[in-house]
């Protein structure tokens, strides 16, 4: 009996399995004991060794609250860092991070939502179009105990966008990511039990409040005249 060698499945195998590899050493990184930014820019470059992106959002989380804690962005997002925010935060959108984090669905791509017409985003046609990017996928890293942060992948302007494997990929590394997160906002041992979490205050471009944390309500409530 002769076997019909099909290169082609091998090469399919092979590539599945450095997939594999990648997608481990992503969830290694998450339990590596890093913290703060450190932590937040070696996830990162496991992203994109993971997958071909253009661009990374990753973002730590309050659980409580579901507010930024702490941000990690990548050219060209930084340079245009306010007007995401303003659309989170004030404007009606698709796969807002807070909804991803509370619906039965934590990760969206722009594409499948809008079912290819990028232009019904005001996020796309605001944002990310003017500045060359093209499909997004969101994700909100839900774990048994919460939310503890976001994640977003961009790439360039492109008919193509992610690929439901792609998605599927993210979704099961979703909650390793959260952990992730949830571990690097953890206090050493060295910074003891007396180290608290960061107060965040997200403003409208007028100044007026659009969204807080409960320990920056804590914090500030210690200032006299903070309301004033």
């Amino acid at each position: 009996m002769f076997l019909r060698h099909n290169a082609g499945e091998d090469c399919g195998v092979e590539q599945s399995r450095a997939v594999a590899r990648r997608a481990d050493d992503l969830v290694r990184r998450c339990y590596s004991g890093l913290r703060g930014l450190a932590f937040q820019a070696e996830v990162v470059r496991a992203v994109h060794a993971l997958l071909p992106v253009d661009a990374v959002f990753l973002a730590t989380a309050d659980p409580g609250t579901l507010l930024f804690t702490g941000v990690f962005a990548e050219e060209p997002l930084v340079g245009v860092a306010d007007q995401f925010l303003a659309n989170e935060f004030g404007e009606d959108d698709v796969n807002k991070f807070q909804s991803l984090a509370t619906g039965a669905r934590h990760v969206a791509t722009l594409d499948s939502v809008t079912r290819g017409d990028r232009v019904g985003s005001a996020r796309f046609r605001d944002i990310m179009a003017p500045i060359g990017l093209g499909d997004e996928l969101r994700a909100a890293l839900v774990t048994p105990s919460g939310c503890w942060g976001y994640l977003c992948l961009h790439r360039a302007e492109s008919p193509y966008g992610f690929t439901p494997a792609e998605v599927r990929l993210i979704a099961r590394l979703a909650a390793n990511l959260g952990n992730g997160c949830r571990l690097s906002l953890a206090p050493s041992k060295s910074e003891g039990i007396a180290t608290i979490a960061p107060g965040v205050v997200v403003l409208h471009p007028d100044h007026t409040l659009a969204a807080i944390t409960s320990e920056a309500q804590r914090l500030l409530a210690g200032i006299a005249d903070y309301s004033a």
